[in-house]
C-alpha cells in the first residue's frame, strides 16, 4: 500500500514538481512533514498529501522567521564615485 512506503527527497521533489533543494527549504520554513533517518530525510506520502491539502504548501507563502535564528543587519555605505559610475540612486526614507 502506498501510505506505508517511505520516499526520498528526490522522489518527493519529482512528485511535487520542485527541485530537491526546495524540499529541504520547505522542511525548515514551511514545516513540511519529514523524518530524518540517519543522514537522509524520508517522507510518508500520506503525510505529504495531508500537508499539501491543508494549504500549508501553498505557493507564495511568506517565509517564517524562527526566533532562534540570528537576525542580520546590513550597513550600506554610499560611495559617490561608484554610485555615479554604476548609475545608482539612493532613496532614503526616514
Amino acid at each position: 500500500m502506498m501510505d506505508d512506503t517511505w520516499f526520498s527527497a528526490e522522489e518527493i521533489a519529482d512528485y511535487l514538481n520542485i527541485k530537491r533543494d526546495t524540499v529541504y527549504k520547505w522542511i525548515a520554513i514551511r514545516n513540511m512533514p519529514a523524518h530524518k533517518i540517519g543522514h537522509a530525510w524520508k517522507f510518508s506520502m500520506k503525510e505529504i498529501t495531508q500537508w499539501v491539502n491543508s494549504g500549508d504548501a501553498k505557493e507564495g507563502e511568506a517565509y517564517i522567521i524562527k526566533k532562534d535564528m540570528p537576525q542580520w543587519r546590513m550597513t550600506v555605505r554610499c560611495n559617490p564615485y561608484l554610485d555615479k559610475k554604476l548609475n545608482i540612486t539612493w532613496n532614503w526614507q526616514t
